[in-house]
């Protein structure tokens, strides 16, 4: 088709057919196109198009398209929705080491694309269509954060069209040596191995749903004391967990360290634990390696994160609640749960909880947190000392995007007390059985007159016959899952008239050791230290700082302010007179009365053959 203007001003239209001319009539018949066709195409020109409109008539509508008004749409994203709430966790997957130059433009790289004139038209030709039926809304949420299920493909074909358009924010992660749930693995060995007996299968699916549902509830459990702690002033949720030690390794240079000659350098680990005070902060917490991990650490931080929200309320109208890992090696242990109960007893807090989710299933927003972490870290350049690395992670810290949580604090934390013996020699009861199979998962610290129990409903083994029950009794209810209704079982654990003559004032006035470096150890690090601070390397101030952390000369911060923590009731002040060899006595260890904490027997869900 060629356009010539005339002398008058009108157009004439030159129609061609393989060069030659030809009218409009044999130009249409030509190439088989109708008159309503050639008109389309024709306004389609005349408005200068890019291409020539769909022609639904012969087009074939894709699956995608009709999806959104299929029945089985709304099943799959029902089904999406609850693997996403059940199984998908917030798991950190990030691995150790720095990103290279070129590796970020590939991270933000997004291409656009223009949209598809086919698809729209197709989208456009059902809208004055009218609806006989209501169909389910599918959830397009783009605030939703990402999770990850095990490893894994998803093999149905409606349920990848409905993966990709409404929960691209629920992704597989990569095979790594995050561990799983035992209970999960043994379901689904017991499932692949019923692979011919239907019946079998059907049941052993039940019984494997029916964990997952409850290891859900579990997590409402904790979502629903999360958003309290957001929005009432009564209640404070503390999350505490700790990071993966590999990712946080010193010095760190992006070029100079990965010469040969530094393939031998065992660079130090340092720990970073975070606690999270929903609706408050943030607190990070770095130490040096040979600082040790324990429980001492660990009540260290949770009093840190209890100080600072002293500053904005009243802790002693506040119930408190502390997520944590299902391990003894940080809070799941008596030393933590003799801390709860002298802080109950003290008025220092309300009443205090300790909950845990089950074991493999636990990884939760803080593990979100620490994943925004690492992929920050991991672009870090060069960092020599553990000090620039306290100052960037300061930094890092500030870019989180946590909009409930504006509070940020970060410390470096070198010493911290011993906790330990300080609490034994006041509340000498021991707890046995808190870990293990049929342990249990909720420890709730609080005094009697707020329990609403009477005397008669405590289990009392100790002191039933010395100590009459008084309100201010601080009673330990546990139960065996979070998800559960009903307390399983009440203990009278300290007594008011017990804590007036042995809880202890102040903080404990001793400080806990660090991990020895053995010899060899210490002399495979010096030996790279003058070749850091060679001409070629020159890394002096990280050789610096190796030879002080190894010799011990590496300047330490102070103890951090603990104040809310300070022991000292003043109800038994008033009464009482302090210890005049109350330092001394603390470290000595008396015979430990044993409180057994009654284990209720899991029922056995496998369907064996």
């Amino acid at each position: 088709m060629v356009k010539d203007k005339e002398r008058n001003g009108s157009v004439r239209i030159d129609w061609r057919f393989l060069g030659r001319s030809v009218c409009q009539r044999s130009f249409q018949e030509l190439h088989g196109i109708g008159r309503p066709r050639f008109s389309k195409i024709w306004r389609a020109a005349n408005a200068g198009a890019e291409g020539p409109p769909a022609d639904l008539r012969y087009l074939k509508k894709s699956k995608l398209a009709t999806a959104a008004s299929s029945e089985l749409r709304g099943d799959v994203t029902g089904f999406l929705h609850h693997i996403y709430a059940s199984i998908a966790e917030n798991l950190p997957d990030v691995r150790d080491g720095t990103i290279e130059e070129g590796e970020e433009d590939l991270e933000s790289s997004v291409v656009e694309l223009k949209s598809d004139p086919y698809q729209s038209a197709v989208s456009k030709s059902k809208i004055a269509k009218p609806r006989k039926f209501f169909r389910s809304m599918p959830i397009r949420d783009g605030s939703l954060e990402p999770r990850y299920l095990p490893p894994g493909t998803m093999k149905d074909y409606w349920t990848q069209y409905v993966w990709a358009s409404d929960f691209s924010a629920m992704k597989f992660r990569k095979v790594s040596s995050h561990t799983e749930c035992t209970e999960c693995i043994k379901h689904k060995s017991v499932i692949q191995s019923l692979s011919h007996h239907l019946v079998a299968r059907r049941t052993q699916q039940e019984l494997f749903y029916k964990h997952l549902d409850d290891q859900f509830r579990d997590r409402v459990v904790y979502w629903k004391s999360r958003s309290d702690s957001r929005s009432h002033a009564g209640s404070l949720t503390l999350i505490v967990d700790g990071m993966d030690q590999a990712k946080c390794s010193l010095p760190r240079n992006a070029s100079l360290l990965k010469a040969k000659i530094f393939d031998g350098l065992q660079r130090p680990r340092l720990h970073l634990s975070a606690v999270i005070a929903h609706g408050h902060f943030i607190a990070l917490f770095l130490t040096e390696s040979d600082v040790p991990k324990d429980s001492n650490y660990c009540i260290e931080t949770v009093c840190c994160g209890l100080e600072l929200a002293s500053k904005s309320m009243d802790l002693s109208q506040v119930d408190i609640t502390v997520q944590c890992d299902n391990t003894p090696r940080e809070l799941k242990n008596g030393h933590f749960l003799r801390l709860c109960c002298a802080l109950t007893s003290n008025h220092t807090v309300r009443s205090m909880r300790v909950s845990c989710l089950r074991t493999g299933h636990s990884h939760e927003d803080v593990d979100q947190l620490f994943g925004q972490i690492a992929v920050k870290i991991a672009k870090m350049k060069v960092v020599p000392t553990s000090s620039c690395f306290h100052k960037e992670l300061g930094r890092v810290c500030n870019e989180l995007e946590r909009p409930h949580e504006r509070g940020r604090f970060v410390y470096k934390v070198d010493r911290v007390r011993d906790w330990r013996p300080w609490l034994l020699e006041a509340i000498p009861a021991k707890l046995a059985g808190i870990g293990g199979p049929g342990a249990p998962h909720v420890f709730h610290f609080s005094r009697f007159d707020a329990t609403g129990l009477e005397a008669s409903d405590l289990i009392d083994p100790l002191y039933s016959k010395t100590h009459r029950v008084h309100p201010h009794d601080v009673v330990l209810r546990t139960k065996l899952w979070m998800a559960d209704a009903n307390y399983s079982h009440s203990f009278r654990f300290y007594p008011r008239e017990l804590a007036y003559k042995q809880l202890p004032h102040g903080l404990p006035p001793v400080v806990a050791e660090r991990n020895p470096l053995s010899e060899e150890y210490k002399a495979g690090i010096l030996k790279y230290c003058p070749i850091l601070r060679s001409n070629e390397f020159r890394m002096t101030e990280a050789a610096d700082y190796l030879e002080q952390w190894v010799c011990g000369t590496l300047p330490l911060n102070p103890l951090m302010c603990l104040d809310a923590c300070r022991l000292g009731d003043p109800f038994r002040a008033a009464t009482t007179p302090l210890r005049a060899n109350a330092a001394t006595s603390f470290f000595v260890r008396p015979n430990p009365l044993r409180l057994l904490v009654c284990k209720i027997p899991i029922e056995t869900t496998l369907l064996l053959r």
